[in-house]
């Protein structure tokens, strides 16, 4: 057993084994910096840790090198999430004026933010297999720059008054936000396990305060009568770029490591396991009244409550505000009360 405070490696008798080891067990996010050699017939292994940064180094023949900054993998995972809530928060936010720009009613509304859901099913199907073939980084790279192309047609759309190009945008907006949603949580998880804490409801809590921040721009947009084409292609170039270079940050994973995935994948089809059935039963109706609350919230205080479309735009950010704490309490409350139970205790709460 060698000991650093922090970093625990347990070895066998021998460290010639350097080729089979799959995975570095633990570490301790604290500011501090320590180095460690072994020594053994197959070469020199080095394990370097600085503040948030682990490096595992196989000096030698036939030894690779691989480093993992948890810090910037965190930021950019969490940035990816406010992005991609961002823009699309901004249009829903002004959806009554979007409506009357295409010239349409409640129900031609629906048809059109249909397109949206028929996009995200696409791309939630076909995200798995595309991530396997290219790994994350592609995905959320060409995912953003495809949700920003999205967003022009939108834009264009309502210049033009058209509701059938409306519907295209929100079609391919659908498309590459789902896949890009599954590709971030995959990076996400994968920190997640690296890390061996909870942080997947703070990094979702990251798309609930982008989404509050598109919701806010709206908001603002609707009460100074700002142009809701130029905010939307203004919000479209941002945050592309933000994100083409928050990408950067992400691992890269290799074919051998997307290869170990798919080895490590059960053998047995997911849709005949009664827990998976479970849990996508349950979310699928929590996300059939999300996704209810974020299409129509603003419409229903505008038209029903005869409210302002900025007081509209406010209850809208008034649920940003509650998602955006609970997600940033969910993770502690899940390591102290188990995620069982802290599913069952919400499910009772909601």
């Amino acid at each position: 057993m060698v000991t650093t405070s922090g970093i625990q490696t347990r070895m066998d008798s021998s460290l010639s084994g350097f080729p089979k080891m799959r995975r570095f067990v633990y570490m301790s996010l604290t500011p501090a910096t320590e180095t460690t050699s072994l020594l053994s017939s197959g070469g020199r292994l080095e394990i370097f840790r600085g503040r948030r940064l682990l490096t595992l180094r196989r000096v030698g023949k036939g030894m690779t090198e691989k480093s993992h900054n948890f810090s910037g993998w965190y930021r950019a995972v969490l940035l990816l999430f406010a992005m991609l809530g961002l823009t699309n928060a901004s249009l829903l936010a002004r959806l009554p004026e979007v409506r009357d720009a295409v010239d349409t009613t409640t129900a031609g509304i629906g048809f059109i933010l249909l397109g949206f859901a028929i996009g995200s099913l696409v791309g939630l199907a076909a995200a798995g297999r595309i991530i396997e073939r290219t790994g994350v980084r592609p995905i959320v790279l060409w995912g953003f720059v495809a949700s920003g192309c999205a967003v022009l047609v939108q834009s264009l759309a309502i210049q033009l008054g058209s509701g059938v190009g409306l519907f295209v945008g929100f079609l391919i907006l659908g498309l590459a936000v789902s896949a890009t949603d599954v590709a971030i949580n995959v990076s996400g998880a994968a920190l997640e396990q690296s890390m061996g804490k909870t942080v997947m409801p703070m990094l979702h809590a990251g798309f609930s305060v982008g989404t509050f921040v598109g919701v806010g721009i709206g908001a603002i947009g609707t009460t100074i009568h700002f142009p809701l084409v130029l905010q939307l292609i203004l919000l479209a170039i941002a945050t592309t770029i933000i994100a083409v270079f928050s990408v950067r940050t992400l691992p890269s994973d290799s074919r051998s490591t997307r290869e170990e995935l798919v080895e490590a994948a059960p053998n047995t089809p997911l849709w005949k396991s009664p827990l998976v059935l479970a849990l996508g039963a349950g979310i699928f109706c929590i996300t059939l009244a999300e996704g209810a609350s974020n299409d129509w919230l603003v419409l229903s205080i505008v038209d029903d409550y005869d409210e302002s479309r900025t007081n509209g735009a406010i209850a809208y950010a008034i649920l940003m505000v509650a998602m955006i704490v609970t997600r940033i309490i969910g993770g502690r409350i899940s390591d102290k009360l188990g995620r069982a139970r802290t599913l069952q205790l919400f499910a009772v709460i909601g």
